[in-house]
């Protein structure tokens, strides 16, 4: 196995060869902003393929090139704090896992990615034992001096059982924004089958597939994120595991995301209707045809030209450009949009890394206080979703003359 990166060819979930590359991508560096700096991370320019598969057997989308997780995880930078709204949106999630009932004073909740203990705090706030689960040592470091229980390690089969002899079974166990990240999903969910307890539920957030599709939503497209679930598919996966969705909800977080509650199937709560009704809707979008993913291409093209048009003028003028957002996702953008050469610096907010990685070539990394002295002509606001709270608060650049542009999910000019 190559030791960056490793190709698969079957589904991630039904393991059938029969897969069709329906969305072909560019191309994206293999260092990451997530990824603490080293000199061998800032020398490595290393492009891998980002390519979507439609399994064609059970439905399943989802990328065949896996970056070794060593690489992007166990170094990880990225913290669930730096996120604008997030800690709000799992305070309400904790909220309605309370009003469930199916917890009691002696429950354990597990969190897989448990990152810097954010979701678990907030449940260790209300007397409840927890247990976090992350790769990232620096970060589960941080985790337990702010006295959130956390181990540092990989979840698997083998892990849960370590868990349930040193600990014990869980009411509980939740994944927020990480299973789409993990390639060996039976090992996941046999560890949930472990670790789970009878009464127990498992909820996970991820992308929905078909949000991403219908929203434009290009830049959670990345090599982190490994699948794109919809739910029939998945319905069908978790019966080899004795589980079953009860409910599925759409919610807002990444510009589109879905949240599934899982429980074992001889628990005794009721299936939602919403199940049935996201797979008719799905299955009569097109979603499962490969015909479907043209369109989302073609829109792609459409406003990578115009944008690069856009550009163009600005620089034949002897004009800056500049981007906001050096996320991951933005980071893809750069690449999808083909803006590398045009860029002459980055903001952000929070900046992780001083540079950032575009096509065989590194951008210079500013926090967002320096727009007015570096004064570019346009700014492109790659982290799109913030485009309202990114303009209100550098209402003077735009006052003196400072153009801003969104390119999702459609081109924008401010």
């Amino acid at each position: 196995m190559n030791k960056l990166f490793h190709k698969r060819n079957t589904c991630r979930l039904c393991k059938s060869l029969n897969a069709n590359l329906v969305l072909k991508l560019e191309s994206v560096p293999s260092v990451t902003p997530n990824m603490k700096s080293t000199q061998s991370t800032d020398k490595n320019y290393d492009l891998i393929p980002l390519d979507l598969y439609l399994c064609r057997k059970c439905g399943f989308l989802h990328l065949f090139d896996i970056v070794n997780p060593t690489q992007l995880y166990d170094k990880y930078l990225y913290e669930t704090k730096i996120s604008i709204g997030l800690i709000d949106h799992f305070q309400n999630l904790c909220h309605d896992i309370i009003n469930l009932g199916i917890l009691n004073p002696n429950s354990l909740i597990i969190e897989i990615g448990s990152n810097d203990g954010s979701f678990l705090n907030l449940f260790k706030n209300y007397g409840y034992d927890v247990l976090g689960v992350d790769p990232a040592k620096d970060i589960v470091k941080k985790a337990n001096k702010n006295n959130v229980p956390s181990i540092v390690g990989y979840f698997s089969s083998e892990l849960a059982k370590e868990i349930a002899y040193s600990h014990r079974k869980s009411n509980l166990i939740v994944a927020n924004n990480v299973i789409a990240n993990i390639d060996n999903l039976d090992s996941i969910f046999e560890g949930i089958n472990i670790l789970l307890e009878d009464n127990g539920l498992f909820v996970f957030e991820t992308q929905y597939g078909l949000s991403i599709l219908n929203d434009h939503l290009l830049d959670v497209i990345y090599h982190e994120h490994l699948s794109y679930f919809t739910v029939k598919p998945l319905v069908k996966y978790l019966k080899k595991f004795s589980l079953e969705i009860f409910n599925v909800e759409k919610i807002s977080a990444k510009g589109g995301s879905i949240r599934f509650w899982i429980k074992r199937t001889n628990n005794k709560l009721k299936i939602s209707n919403n199940v049935n009704l996201f797979i008719h809707e799905e299955i009569n979008s097109g979603f499962y045809n490969i015909n479907y993913y043209k369109s989302f291409e073609l829109r792609i093209h459409s406003i990578r030209n115009r944008l690069l048009s856009i550009i163009t003028e600005c620089k034949n003028l002897g004009q800056k450009v500049g981007i906001y957002g050096t996320s991951v996702g933005c980071i893809s953008l750069i690449h999808q949009f083909r803006l590398s050469e045009y860029i002459d610096f980055a903001f952000d907010d929070n900046p992780l890394k001083n540079l950032i990685s575009g096509h065989r070539k590194k951008i210079r990394v500013f926090n967002s206080n320096k727009i007015s002295e570096l004064n570019p002509s346009l700014i492109i606001i790659l982290a799109w979703r913030y485009n309202k709270i990114i303009i209100e608060r550098n209402f003077e650049y735009t006052k003196n003359g400072g153009i801003f542009i969104t390119p999702l999910p459609e081109i924008y000019i401010h």
